[in-house]
C-alpha cells in the first residue's frame, strides 16, 4: 500500500475507486466497505484507495479530545493488510468547508476518483449537508457503492456501539464487533518505579491516543513488545493507596526482566479481576497484588 500525504501537494496520476469515512476502529462493518472496495476494484481493473483524516472529524468540529478506537498507525496497518493500493491522508480542516459539489470536484479532479464506497449513513460537504442520494445523482459520473448496515445480534454495528461495550466492560462482545482484539498503543514511561520497590516491577504505559477505556480495575492483559506477546497483570485507574490523583496504566509482565523504557508497547485488556481500591497498608497491597499475579499466571498456564 502506498501512503500519500495530500498536504504535501502530491500530484495524483492513477485513477481509483475510493472508500470514505472516519473509519474509527475499522470494525466489521467498516471492513465490509473496504473488502467490497478491493473486490470491485480488482474486478474493474482499477486501483483501490482510502481517504483518511489525520484527526477524527469530531475533534476538529467540536475542538475536543474525542475518544477513539484506533490511532492513525493502527488504521494504516489494518488497511495495508486488507490489500488497499493507496492511502490518502489529509487534514480535515483543509476540506471541511467545501460545498458538496466542490468536494465531488476535489475527488474527481485532485484524486482522479471513478467510484466511491461509503456506509449507509454517510454524509458529505460543509455541515454534512448532502446525503448519499445526492451523491448518487452527481454530474461527474462517479459511481456510488453504498454499504447497507451490518448487524450483530439484531443490532447495527457501529463505532459508538463498540465504545459503549468497552466502557461497560463487555470486552468480548466489543472485540467480536471489531473483528479483532482491542489494543491500545503507547510508550513505556519511567513513572515512579513504585512497583519495582514493592517487588513487582511494572511497565507504566503512556498512551499514544485518547483511547476509549474499559472501567477502572485490575485486569488479565496481553502486551506486545517488538512483535512478541506477553501476559500481564495490569491496573487501569488511580492508585488510591498512595493517594495519587491521576489515572494510569501499569502492566506487570509475567517472567519478564528487560528494561523497556521509551519503547513502543500495545496492551489488550482481556478480563477484569477486581476493582481498584485503597488498601489499609502497603503489606495488604502486596498481598492482594501477589494474588492478582497468581490469578494471571494460572490464566496464562491454562490457555
Amino acid at each position: 500500500m502506498k501512503i500519500i500525504d495530500l498536504n504535501n501537494n502530491n500530484i495524483i496520476l492513477e485513477k481509483s475507486y475510493i472508500a470514505l469515512g472516519n473509519f474509527d476502529g475499522l470494525h466489521i462493518a467498516h471492513m465490509e466497505i473496504i473488502d467490497n472496495l478491493v473486490k470491485e476494484s480488482k474486478k474493474d481493473c482499477i486501483a483501490s484507495s482510502v481517504l483518511i483524516f489525520k484527526n477524527h472529524t469530531l475533534r476538529e468540529l467540536k475542538n475536543s479530545d474525542f475518544e477513539v478506537l484506533t490511532n492513525l498507525d493502527q488504521k494504516i496497518n489494518i488497511l495495508d493488510k486488507a490489500n488497499v493500493d493507496y492511502l490518502y491522508l489529509i487534514d480535515f480542516k483543509d476540506i471541511k468547508d467545501l460545498s458538496p459539489n466542490d468536494f465531488l470536484l476535489f475527488l474527481k479532479e485532485r484524486l482522479k476518483i471513478e467510484g466511491v464506497f461509503v456506509g449507509y449513513d454517510y454524509r458529505f460537504g460543509k455541515g454534512a449537508k448532502a446525503s448519499i442520494d445526492e451523491l448518487s445523482n452527481n454530474h461527474l459520473n462517479i459511481k456510488i457503492f453504498k454499504q447497507e448496515p451490518v448487524y450483530y445480534n439484531n443490532e447495527v454495528v457501529s463505532s459508538t456501539k463498540i465504545k459503549d461495550l468497552i466502557k461497560n466492560n463487555e470486552l468480548s462482545l466489543a472485540e467480536k464487533l471489531l473483528g479483532r482484539s482491542y489494543y491500545l498503543e503507547g510508550i513505556v514511561d519511567h513513572g515512579k518505579k513504585m512497583g519495582s520497590k514493592l517487588g513487582f516491577p511494572t511497565a507504566n504505559i503512556k498512551l499514544s491516543e485518547n483511547y476509549v477505556l474499559p472501567p477502572e480495575g485490575v485486569y488479565v492483559s496481553q502486551v506486545i513488545i517488538n512483535d512478541k506477546n506477553y501476559i500481564a497483570a495490569s491496573s487501569l485507574g488511580i492508585n488510591y493507596t498512595f493517594n495519587e490523583k491521576i489515572p494510569k496504566i501499569e502492566a506487570h509482565i509475567l517472567d519478564f526482566d528487560r528494561i523497556i523504557y521509551d519503547e513502543k508497547i500495545s496492551i489488550n485488556f482481556i478480563e477484569k479481576i477486581r476493582d481498584m481500591k485503597k488498601f489499609e497498608s502497603v503489606d495488604e497491597l502486596i498481598e492482594i497484588v501477589n494474588k492478582d499475579i497468581s490469578y494471571v499466571r494460572n490464566f496464562r498456564d491454562n490457555l
